[in-house]
């Protein structure tokens, strides 16, 4: 199967529904190329996918079908240069030490392809590499990669974490991957020594652990040892390398080879990375001290009142500061001997909890000016692990309906039914009183939403749903559909306001000629400074900015700078007219959102950042903005945007 019918089948599988037109825009090629292949697909597999008139779909009885069908994929010639590439690493490193020679002629016979453009794709290679500090070299028509063992682990760990795309999690893609290799041994052997060793370990950093083991053992088997002096592994505990050397010895036996002493050191450190001694359960506020140092909680506590001063967002809750101040000492760990964990929902978290990945990402800085540690992006993604279960029992109390029942005591009958409006509503509604004479409605205050028996004998500014004297289910659907209309209408006004408060025709602008980032953050710092809204430093903020984390997501970038110091709250916008782009860490994007907030006004960035981002996540509302020629038609398309975002 060709790299674009898997990207097209993962799509599917993650929106549930997708128009021809975001598949385009999601993989950057035609609609006629992605009708092909979907044409194709169904040819080979029975018609997995489904169309309709909102787009294409794969049938629940065929989504287990289809993750099997990706999971077994057989190696076929790569077809792009992205796989092409991929092949190259994978084949250079992943092999006995005595073939990790390759031929460039054979290698042009096995790709199918020409000298030149093998030429064209080692280069990509090279940049690659470099990264990890390995090196190609040719002599001879042979090509060979150069560099310490554990980088070339490291190397092949990525290569195959980028390959599996999201369903790294899923065990089937690394035992393809490794068919002589029995990978459920493996795990099995970890989960059993952590249970021996009273160990607790999550379920992603358990994948990651096995993938390491894997490629470890795959490496010793072809004669491809870590030779690295032990000294440099001399702070690993004495209980963790015990843990490591009963596992070795289940390794050895099952897969008979030798683990050297160096090997042994680098196994212990994975663990300590990776895992824990703490039951979470037995862990308190008070006892936390004897599990963290005191460094680092002073720097969890640093942490929780940075986000509190500048997001106006209070983590102070018990739980929440036990499990985070455990995961950054962890953090720290693998950051200090350059082991970080690989998070296969990166992406998806950028995009789907914007917010939270931007206040991470500000943490992140934090954690590197005081410890001198930098942390890359899937470790930033763990941390918006923990703060997004934090946030969203907040969240869900300030979405939610605030209701008062009018309901005249029948023999006790308004507490039956106000019991059946809470089972039915918990998720969407707060009943806050309970009110059994009319003449009480008109004191209420603060309130989105009466519910009453009776019909109401004067009009009333508040909405209101009239309920039969038991809650059916024509009563239940009225009232969803009032409560849907109600926070469909907060959040239009709430975003709608905080527009007006940042946008001004002054901050648009469209283009039709392609411009470089660094071209197109000078042009739109140089308009806020011109208008008073940003200080001097200001563009050098917004690089530094970009050097933690991209802000670009698919086709679009929301720059900004970590600091909310600026003059002024305000939010430029350029528009890049098709076939007009600007190009962006390697990525070609239509629009730019740039954002600069004062101080005073820091509320509004948690306010109107993450629906922004929501609306602009899907491809299709990018491009209906990109067609706005005007400062308002684009406010107007924004907003009605908003609905689909509750």
């Amino acid at each position: 199967m060709k790299e674009i019918d898997k990207d097209i089948i993962h799509t599917i599988l993650n929106k549930e529904i997708v128009t021809s037109t975001t598949l385009s825009e999601y993989l950057e090629v035609s609609v006629r190329t992605i009708k092909s292949h979907i044409k194709q697909i169904n040819e080979q597999q029975d018609n997995i996918i489904s169309s309709s008139k909102d787009g294409y779909y794969i049938p629940s009885e065929n989504k287990t079908k289809a993750m099997l069908f990706l999971s077994n994929q057989k190696i076929q010639i790569p077809q792009t240069s992205k796989e092409r590439v991929n092949y190259i690493i994978t084949h250079l490193i992943h092999h006995n030490e005595n073939k990790q020679i390759l031929d460039i002629f054979d290698l042009c016979e096995e790709l199918c392809i020409s000298y030149s453009t093998l030429k064209l794709e080692l280069n990509k290679v090279k940049k690659i590499i470099k990264k990890y500090d390995l090196e190609i070299k040719i002599e001879n028509n042979k090509i060979k990669c150069t560099g310490l063992e554990k980088n070339k682990r490291k190397l092949l760990s990525s290569t195959l974490y980028k390959e599996s795309n999201v369903n790294f999690v899923n065990i089937d893609f690394l035992q393809s991957s490794f068919n002589n290799i029995d990978i459920n041994f493996i795990k099995t052997s970890i989960l059993k020594m952590f249970e021996q060793y009273h160990y607790f370990i999550n379920y992603y950093s358990l994948m990651n652990l096995v993938v390491h083991v894997t490629i470890a053992v795959d490496r010793i088997r072809n004669n491809n040892v870590n030779k690295e002096n032990i000294s440099f592994y001399s702070n690993v505990p004495l209980h963790e390398y015990n843990m490591a050397l009963d596992l070795v010895r289940l390794l050895e036996n099952k897969f008979n080879i030798k683990y050297c002493e160096s090997e042994i050191y680098e196994l212990s450190l994975l663990i300590v990375s990776r895992a824990t001694t703490i039951d979470y359960n037995n862990i308190n506020e008070t006892n936390i001290i004897n599990f963290v140092s005191p460094d680092c909680l002073d720097l969890v506590n640093n942490l929780i009142n940075e986000i509190k001063t500048y997001y106006l967002i209070d983590l102070s809750e018990k739980e929440f500061y036990v499990r985070f101040a455990l995961h950054i000492k962890n953090l720290i760990i693998r950051s200090q001997n350059d082991y970080f964990n690989k998070n296969p929902l990166t992406e998806s978290i950028k995009l789907s909890c914007p917010l939270i990945y931007d206040i991470s990402v500000s943490l992140a800085k934090k954690i590197c000016e005081k410890t001198g540690v930098n942390i890359n992006d899937d470790e930033i993604a763990y941390i918006a692990f923990h703060l997004g279960s934090a946030l969203e029992a907040q969240k869900e109390l300030t979405s939610k309906v605030k209701a008062i029942l009018y309901y005249p005591d029948y023999y006790g009958m308004n507490t039956t039914i106000s019991e059946k409006i809470t089972q039915n509503f918990e998720d969407s509604l707060i009943l806050t009183n309970i009110l059994t004479s009319e003449s009480l409605l008109e004191k209420s205050k603060d309130v989105d939403l009466i519910i009453t028996l009776m019909p109401l004998s004067y009009p009333c500014d508040i909405p209101y749903v009239k309920i039969s004297f038991i809650l059916n289910q024509s009563d239940i659907y009225n009232l969803q559909t009032k409560i849907k209309e109600i926070q469909l209408e907060k959040k239009k006004k709430e975003f709608r306001d905080n527009l007006n408060l940042v946008m001004s025709e002054s901050l648009f602008s469209t283009t039709k000629k392609s411009i470089g980032q660094k071209a197109c953050i000078k042009s739109m710092v140089n308009k806020f400074q011109a208008l008073g809204y940003v200080h001097e430093d200001y563009e050098k903020e917004i690089l530094e900015r970009e050097k933690l984390s991209s802000t670009a997501f698919g086709n679009f970038a929301i720059p900004h700078t970590l600091k909310m110091n600026a003059k002024k709250t305000g939010m430029a916008v350029m528009i890049c007219q098709r076939p007009a782009y600007v190009e962006w860490d390697n990525k070609h994007i239509s629009l730019v959102l740039m954002m600069c907030f004062n101080q005073n006004e820091r509320y509004i960035f948690n306010k109107i950042y993450e629906p922004i981002t929501m609306i602009l996540s899907e491809p299709e509302n990018v491009k209906r903005l990109c067609l706005a020629n005007n400062y308002k038609e684009f406010t107007e398309i924004l907003i009605s945007f908003i609905d689909n975002t509750i």
